[in-house]
């Protein structure tokens, strides 16, 4: 009896601990999830992708209350650029609209001292239009991370890629319409990449994720990329 009675004496002892593991493993995993989905529409953003990034915001808006996070103007805003995502019924709008839902991430994580931790890796270098392509879909990714994470050093990070991997007008012209479209955008992503790096704050910071994203996929849409 006195073993018996010592092993339920360190249950009662471990129950709130596992409980509390099992809360916080359960919080987590539901956090990874809204991770995932939130880059599936930061990915389908940048490629006009109206039925991926709307699937994925349907799935968010679906889970209902997050294990562990009381409810909150943080998370009530969450929700929010979650349905914008869901009800909106143009490509166009998708880089914006997702930009925002990952400030809508950092702003929570940010309220609650909380968030995830990157380790960001380096970026693959290339020749050319299409190592320079993946040199910026290195940086948009980093970017997009350093909002939800609210990550100085990622942004800086990504900024600096993004800036060290120019594509120049003679590098969009088999891609674009036209001679003047090409210089439009080669310009465009000189000056977006020169104002990541020395942008501050998370809003401006926010403004130029849907401004890059935006010019992504003008030169995706233009180039036949889907």
């Amino acid at each position: 009896m006195r073993g018996l009675s010592y092993g339920v004496a360190w249950w009662v002892c471990l129950t709130p601990l596992l409980g509390a593991c099992a809360s916080t493993l359960e919080t987590e995993a539901r956090m990874f999830r809204h991770f995932t989905e939130g880059r599936e529409i930061h990915n389908a953003a940048v490629f006009g992708q109206l039925d991926r990034a709307r699937a994925a915001a349907a799935r968010l808006a679906e889970e209902g209350a997050v294990p562990g996070v009381s409810p909150g103007p943080a998370l009530t805003s969450f929700y929010r650029a979650v349905d914008a995502v869901r009800r909106t019924d143009d490509p166009s709008e998708l880089p914006a609209r997702s930009a925002a839902l990952a400030d809508r991430c950092g702003s929570c994580h940010e309220a609650r001292d909380a968030g995830p931790l990157y380790g960001f890796g380096r970026v693959r270098e290339g020749e050319g239009v299409k190592g320079h392509m993946v040199v910026h879909a290195w940086a948009s990714d980093r970017l997009w991370e350093s909002i939800v994470a609210r990550s100085e050093e990622g942004w800086a990070d990504g900024a600096m890629a993004l800036s060290g991997a120019p594509i120049e007008a003679d590098e969009f012209i088999p891609m674009v319409p036209d001679r003047d479209t090409a210089f439009r955008l080669s310009s465009l992503t000189h000056e977006l990449a020169t104002s990541s790096v020395a942008a501050e704050g998370w809003e401006e910071r926010t403004e130029l994720l849907a401004r890059l994203s935006g010019t992504c996929l003008q030169c995706h849409v233009l180039a036949g990329v889907r």
